[in-house]
């Protein structure tokens, strides 16, 4: 229920951009050596850990229902910016910023590689 409600706060947001990410234990850090002890570590390869695949296991939480939680969100989260008149505005501006800065050629290598991750993970 907590990460539920985190994840509709931050989907409400007025911020320009959310990130939604699982937690990462990383090789050298005390959460990896805890979770090492444990033996809570699906992985030791921490390529595998991108943020987005559930690592941790979670009582009563799939792997699916974590995944899926952070894909509503994003989508709620945009939906809603696109949705309101001063977020479509301000998104607009932030996309000519973001053409004019990096160029249009740029800016679509990153929104095509966006898509094809997302289609990657459905």
């Amino acid at each position: 229920a907590d990460m539920e409600m985190t994840c509709r706060s931050a989907a409400r947001s007025k911020a320009d951009s959310i990130q939604i990410s699982l937690a990462v234990p990383l090789p050298g850090t005390r959460f990896y050596s805890i979770l090492s002890q444990r033996g809570q570590l699906k992985n030791s390869d921490c390529r595998a850990y991108d943020g987005k695949i559930a690592i941790l296991p979670r009582v009563g939480l799939s792997q699916e229902y974590l995944h899926n939680l952070r894909r509503k969100t994003l989508k709620m989260f945009l939906l809603n910016r696109l949705l309101s008149p001063n977020g479509f505005i301000r998104s607009c501006f932030i996309l000519l910023r973001a053409l004019k800065g990096q160029g249009i050629k740029m800016v679509f290598k990153k929104i095509t590689a966006l898509i094809i991750d997302e289609l990657k993970n459905r």
